[in-house]
């Protein structure tokens, strides 16, 4: 899943370099994109030695789960994103142009809704030596995926009850003002907010 989704984020720079080539030939920028696509690879290597998520049971919220920052909606792709926060990035003074590349850690995960049933039955008899109670309790639970028809009615779907986002392993930025700390400053603190990453996560760079 990894490698699948470093080739994701690497073909649409890839495709970036191609247009900046065709516009005027490779140079100082096309240099500056390498280093970047370099840097979002040792990202993406550190990102997958942290481990993988917690399993999420599929009848409840997510351990952990917490309100989401409208810009880190999990409707938004990978690159729809970039082009947000960039776009946000830009009309902080001094910023000038910026373009962003977010390296995800895990892909989206879809939790199913699900019709739970949980039977009780008491047995009640003589007491037994073991517990010492005149009765025996047991308790079944069965869970079943809630399934909806297709507007054809041809087929049945399941029922997707919430998106789960996936989990950012970094951040890189490139900004033509970053050179000034103040403005990096401002940069970085943006992208923790807006994307819920915490700031060592987050690299900004000077772009030429």
């Amino acid at each position: 899943m990894e490698r699948e989704t470093f080739k994701a984020w690497l073909s649409r720079w890839r495709a970036r370099a191609g247009e900046g080539a065709a516009a005027g030939g490779l140079g100082p920028q096309a240099r500056g994109m390498a280093v970047l696509i370099l840097l979002g690879a040792l990202l993406m290597v550190l990102g997958g030695r942290m481990g993988e998520d917690a399993a999420v049971p599929s009848g409840g919220p997510p351990p952990g789960d917490r309100a989401v920052p409208a810009l880190a909606d999990s409707g938004r792709t990978a690159g729809q994103l970039e082009r947000d926060v960039a776009a946000l990035l830009s009309q902080v003074a001094g910023a000038g142009s910026v373009e962003v590349l977010i390296v995800p850690a895990t892909s989206e995960v879809l939790v199913f809704a699900e019709e739970v049933t949980e039977r009780r039955s008491v047995t009640r008899g003589q007491p037994s030596a073991e517990s010492g109670r005149p009765e025996s309790v047991d308790e079944q639970v069965t869970r079943r995926p809630v399934l909806y028809r297709s507007q054809d009615g041809r087929s049945e779907q399941a029922l997707v009850r919430y998106h789960q986002r996936p989990r950012i392993a970094g951040v890189l930025v490139a900004a033509e003002g970053a050179g000034d700390p103040a403005v990096r400053l401002k940069i970085l603190e943006a992208v923790a907010t807006a994307l819920d990453v915490p700031v060592h996560r987050v690299h900004v760079v000077e772009k030429r």
